[in-house]
């Protein structure tokens, strides 16, 4: 059976969503559960992202220039004139991570804080994406959110191996 397949012919499967969305979606999906598995020993809770960064920090392993364009691109999303954006809302952040984002997306200072505030996001892109709720908003904007979600996540590993490019 081809699951892609046979949700594009569902009314209520893939039909809105082009095709190179559905291979974006497909590539974080898999691509999270690679790094879920092998880096954060699967559990992927902030905490666990936070650890993770922590070590890499410790290692000298933190490449700004990898994260930058992720980061940015978050900024630019959540935050509008130093405040959050109706798209910060849809994070659906827990109380605990509201403010720590939020100050993070205006005042991260260094790259470490910088990575903290993004695996923090891409937490809450996956929790949204493998429980439902991008699926009843039908992706709409999410393009650019998974274009950078693949290569922060990617950057992220890359880190973690101790490597800039592989």
């Amino acid at each position: 059976m081809n699951v892609l397949e046979w949700l594009r012919q569902r009314p209520d499967g893939l039909q809105y969503i082009d095709e190179e969305m559905q291979k974006l979606i497909v590539d974080f999906s898999l691509l999270w559960m690679y790094f879920e598995a092998n880096y954060l020993g699967m559990d992927g809770k902030p905490e666990v992202l936070l650890h993770m960064v922590e070590k890499v920090a410790e290692a000298g392993l933190l490449d700004g220039a990898a994260i930058e364009p992720a980061f940015a691109h978050f900024r630019q999303r959540y935050l509008v004139d130093g405040k959050p954006s109706p798209h910060f809302a849809d994070l659906k952040l827990a109380n605990k991570w509201k403010e720590a984002v939020e100050n993070g997306l205006r005042d991260s200072a260094s790259v470490q804080q910088q990575l903290d505030v993004c695996v923090l996001i891409l937490n809450r892109y996956r929790n949204n994406l493998f429980h439902g709720p991008k699926w009843i908003a039908r992706f709409e904007g999410d393009r650019d959110n998974l274009v950078h979600a693949v290569g922060l996540v990617t950057a992220i590993i890359r880190m973690s191996d101790g490597k800039k490019n592989q």
